[in-house]
């Protein structure tokens, strides 16, 4: 990118050759020039107040775009953290919580092309911009590589492609490799992850991005099967049900004092019924295992009893907020268990009726 000195008004190649040419022709260090001549470094770019030179001079670092007066003006012209809001618009620290997260979404929302909402925004078909994500995805697999460079030198460019992500994601090129953060900067972070997990809709959207509709919600094959029968007998539900865990639960217990929601297999959509599909090894069925066994529980071991004991919670919690649970166990008949919780709907729907024809007896 060429670059033209604003004192001679002579063309060079690039940044670097009009920092040589600006020190061995005019004399004049380059921090001087860039605060000379260029507004952004003379001026503030959030409140437009004249910079002193000793303040620039200090202030400089290679490739740096533009120097704040104050660490204020310098979080305002950033315009993200709860910090901006705070200072911007006056807000308390859990408002300014969820401006930031709400920012943070819109921002990151449908802004790249392996995202199906990018190609939809640009008046693609749903069906389209499924072809179009694929495809952008494509574009760096190993057959991909292979179909342009040939068998031998595409393995050997998408070996070298591999490489060089992890390197920047986990390697020396990654800009915070061998950063070490001091007791300040751990304990601001600390402060701000444990603000935001008291805000309750930051909790929601947590519970919404992570687990309803995405990969973290993941059903089992025999999950899948007991759904099928669920449908057979026209029984309508929704999958992966959240219910945000709040603070005087957590407080109850302070075994939950890091839990934030509880996950449900299945909630009736017409009915406040929750449906838990238990597994029978990894919820340690009682016809099968006794108190003081063991299972294998994600990457460690625990006692059968301590399972039963977070199951019991979750199924407490669902019923402090009004919800029936339902245990559905891997080994039961899925097509029996369907028609049992029909009929179970039916007299809860019956029961409701009677209630309803009482309640206007009496108003009569």
């Amino acid at each position: 990118m060429s670059e033209t000195c604003k004192i001679c008004k002579k063309e060079l190649p690039s940044r670097q050759a009009l920092n040589g040419h600006v020190r061995n022709t005019h004399d004049m260090s380059f921090v001087w020039y860039r605060f000379k001549y260029e507004k952004h470094f003379n001026e503030c770019p959030t409140c437009n107040k004249k910079l002193d030179f000793k303040l620039v001079d200090a202030r400089f670092r290679p490739g740096i775009q533009n120097i704040h007066c104050s660490d204020k003006c310098s979080l305002l012209g950033k315009t993200r953290g709860y910090e901006y809001f705070m200072l911007k618009y006056d807000m308390s620290k859990k408002e300014a919580l969820q401006a930031s997260a709400d920012l943070t979404r819109y921002q990151f929302k449908d802004a790249s092309p392996n995202q199906i909402g990018y190609w939809l925004n640009k008046g693609f078909s749903k069906k389209e911009a499924r072809q179009k994500v694929s495809q952008s995805q494509d574009k760096l697999s190993e057959k991909s590589f292979i179909a342009r460079y040939g068998e031998k030198e595409g393995a050997r460019l998408y070996q070298e492609h591999c490489r060089r992500c992890s390197d920047r994601t986990s390697g020396k090129s990654n800009p915070r490799y061998g950063v070490t953060l001091s007791d300040k900067q751990k304990s601001k972070i600390s402060e701000t992850l444990k603000a935001s997990y008291e805000l309750h809709e930051f909790k929601e959207s947590y519970v919404q991005r992570y687990y309803r509709g995405t990969t973290f919600a993941t059903v089992s094959a025999s999950e899948q099967e007991f759904s099928r029968a669920l449908k057979k007998h026209g029984i309508e539900f929704v999958v992966q049900f959240p219910l945000v865990v709040d603070e005087e639960f957590r407080e109850q217990d302070k075994k939950n004092i890091n839990k934030i929601a509880y996950v449900y297999d299945f909630k009736i959509a017409t009915h406040n019924v929750l449906i838990e599909f238990h597994g029978d090894y990894i919820h340690a069925n009682p016809k099968f295992f006794t108190e003081d066994m063991y299972i294998n529980y994600y990457g460690g071991r625990l006692k059968a009893k301590y399972k039963w004991l977070k199951d019991a919670y979750k199924k407490q919690y669902a019923k402090s907020k009004g919800y029936k649970v339902v245990t559905v166990w891997e080994h039961m008949n899925y097509d029996k268990a369907a028609r049992l919780i029909k009929s179970y709907l039916e007299k809860l729907d019956e029961n409701a009726k009677d209630q309803k024809h009482k309640a206007g007896k009496r108003s009569c």
